[in-house]
């Protein structure tokens, strides 16, 4: 069975998912080339930099929330870079 088979059968056309997924693809590099431009520019982050929750107030010396996410997300942001290759 050929291609035009498989797509009568599943009752998708795929020439329109494949065209699709080129779209989105070129949409992920296109946002990846601008996060990795943006990376470099984002400053290094200290807690003072932060507003602070009620939730997320605390002692010197014990861990800032807020800065824990920033870090978490640039690191995210960063891995996602790598994956793709960017």
């Amino acid at each position: 069975m050929g291609r035009t088979h498989d797509v009568i059968i599943s009752g998708f056309d795929l020439n329109i998912l494949e065209s699709k997924l080129l779209q989105v693809t070129e949409q992920r590099d296109e946002l990846a080339k601008a996060l990795k431009e943006i990376l470099p520019l984002l400053p290094t982050a200290s807690c003072d930099m932060f507003h602070h929750s009620k939730k997320d107030r605390h002692d010197y010396g014990e861990e800032c929330k807020p800065l824990a996410r920033y870090n978490s997300k640039i690191k995210k942001a960063e891995e996602a870079l790598m994956i793709n290759k960017v």
